[in-house]
């Protein structure tokens, strides 16, 4: 230390002398320049060369400094000393950043231990868990007179300039969620926090995450993303494949299935376009029917088995190929349908055998939106209608399970037929809700940020899985043994049916053999019989002939006898 202070403060004073020396210089290089234009030409060279020489002058004294600065260092003190100062220092920081990081990792297993405390807090009371997310504008766009902000943590706050009463503090609406991510969050620190809810559909639970919002506010970003900056759904599909492959105790198996609801028909993404494009055009519509066991189920919805999360990738991107999406003027890129990706998961613990079954849903919602304010015509209008009617459904489920009313009117239109077996408990909800920060849609932003508290005040009950899937289980289990009884059964009888047919066509031809047999006995015996019949024919025949001749002998005699007598 004391090396480094007495370097630095020799530097300090070689710093000023030099500094002196110039203005020095310069002074005398104006004045010599002032009295050069005074005396003449002449004058004004010999003042330059003496102040050439004074320059001179100067530097050599600078370097005389310099080396007794030096040698003053090297005679002082030991460059060893020194080296190893600064080596102690090197590491001293080194430990400060390894403590730093120590902490920064002791951050994050507190954070993932709270979230897990508040997953287990949400499987016993069944709360719907809400975060709220502000959409990132570009600064083109980007209106900001104080309309958005965070009065605290997990807190956000909106101001309507334009709400009844007047006056910014008048439309000043506060709001309290699980999470609020501000315009600079990434698509990561989003997941990290719904990460909890994904993995416990590894467990066997079902769980469900929509994206709630108007049009515009960034749903489909968040759930989706771009390929560079992927959304929940691909982070998710990628975070399930890298978990099950991470532990050996269990086998998982998934498959996925992938439709929209647009106008209020479900239909399936996973075809070829064209296909899809045929259905849209003729109002194709899959029937939804409700299975005891397994939930919510649609018909003909094609469900793919994957393996890899590549083979996943490329399911989602034929889905979002097939998906209709429009241009209004509220929004460039509008989604047109309500789009529900589902993975189902099957997990089997190879020590126990025990088969979990968890179900996953992602859902994509449409936005909401004003057709005043989206200048919606023709198919664009009817298909804002069938969105905002939907929606409007929705938020009636929600009303009647906060009210906690007996009858939830989840058949008023499909989209809440196809969200039944989420909301309708036995499952773990999370609603990310998407506001725009423009000033110009504060009133739709203080409209999703009002629905989504009251849904964050819904309780579902408390999420199960051991109850339900050992009875799905059994169930499946006895199904199985039936299908394989009745597969038994079938090989049986038609062994037994190929055992008849041979017998059938063995005693067809013996049958006919003994037919041709008899045929040909009884021909021979008709011959027989023919010349046997002949013969007798014959035979009476001589003798009528024979009885004819004698009956004339006998006449012939018996004329002669009375002949005699006569005489």
């Amino acid at each position: 230390k004391e090396a480094g202070a007495y370097s630095a403060q020799m530097k300090a004073i070689m710093s000023a002398r030099e500094r002196e020396m110039q203005q020095y210089a310069k002074a005398q290089a104006t004045a010599a320049g002032s009295k050069a234009r005074l005396d003449g030409e002449s004058e004004r060279k010999r003042d330059l060369a003496r102040i050439l020489v004074k320059i001179k002058q100067t530097k050599q004294q600078h370097r005389l400094m310099a080396d007794a600065v030096k040698a003053s260092i090297a005679s002082g003190f030991e460059w060893r000393a020194l080296s190893d100062a600064v080596g102690q220092l090197t590491r001293s920081v080194g430990n400060a950043d390894s403590r730093v990081r120590a902490a920064e990792q002791h951050a994050e297993s507190e954070r993932m231990r709270c979230e897990r405390l508040q997953d287990q807090v949400q499987s016993i009371k069944g709360n719907i868990r809400v975060f709220a997310r502000v959409r990132r504008l570009p600064h083109t766009s980007f209106v900001f007179d104080g309309s958005c902000s965070y009065p605290e943590e997990d807190s956000l706050s909106i101001t309507d300039a334009d709400a009844p009463g007047g006056g910014k503090a008048a439309g000043r609406k506060s709001f309290t969620f699980d999470r609020v991510f501000k315009q600079d969050a990434t698509q990561q620190h989003v997941y990290r926090d719904v990460r909890p809810l994904v993995l416990s559909a590894l467990e066997g639970y079902n769980a469900c995450i929509l994206a709630y919002g108007q049009t515009g506010s960034g749903k489909t970003h968040t759930m989706q993303g771009p390929e560079s900056d992927p959304g929940v759904t691909l982070r998710t599909l990628r975070d399930l494949f890298q978990q099950s492959s991470r532990d050996p105790a269990v086998e998982c198996s998934f498959s996925l299935s992938v439709l929209e609801v647009y106008n209020e028909r479900s239909l399936d993404l996973l075809v070829d376009p064209r296909t899809a494009e045929a259905r849209r055009v003729s109002k194709h519509d899959l029937p939804v029917r409700v299975d005891v066991v397994r939930g919510v189920m649609v018909e003909g919805l094609t469900e793919l088995g994957v393996e890899d999360e590549q083979s996943a990738l490329d399911i989602i991107a034929l889905a979002q190929s097939n998906r209709v999406v429009g241009v209004t003027h509220a929004n460039d890129h509008s989604s047109r349908s309500h789009l529900i990706v589902t993975v189902y998961i099957t997990t089997t613990v190879r020590s126990t055998g025990k088969t979990h079954y968890g179900k996953l849903h992602l859902v994509d919602l449409a936005g909401s939106e004003r057709q005043a304010k989206a200048l919606t015509q023709g198919a664009a209008d009817v298909e804002s209608k069938h969105i905002n009617r939907s929606l409007s459904s929705l938020q009636d489920v929600f009303a009647a399970l906060l009210a906690k009313e007996k009858h939830i009117p989840f058949r008023n239109s499909k989209l809440t037929q196809l969200l039944q077996d989420s909301l309708a408990g036995n499952s773990k909800v999370l609603m990310v809700v998407t506001v725009s920060s423009r000033v110009e849609d504060a009133r739709e932003s203080v409209a999703s940020l009002a629905l989504a508290r009251r849904v964050r005040s819904i309780v579902l009950g408390g999420a199960r899985r051991a109850v339900e899937n050992e009875e799905y289980t059994r169930i499946q289990k006895d199904h199985q043994t039936s299908l394989h009884e009745r597969d038994d059964r079938i090989k049986l009888l038609q062994q037994q049916l190929v055992t008849a047919l041979g017998a059938a066509r063995a005693g067809q031809v013996d049958k006919t053999r003994r037919a041709a047999s008899v045929a040909g006995r009884k021909a021979e015996e008709r011959k027989a019989s023919d010349v046997d019949r002949a013969a007798i024919e014959r035979r009476c025949a001589d003798a009528e002939n024979d009885a004819d001749r004698y009956k004339a002998q006998c006449q012939l005699l018996q004329g002669q006898l009375a002949q005699q007598h006569a005489r």
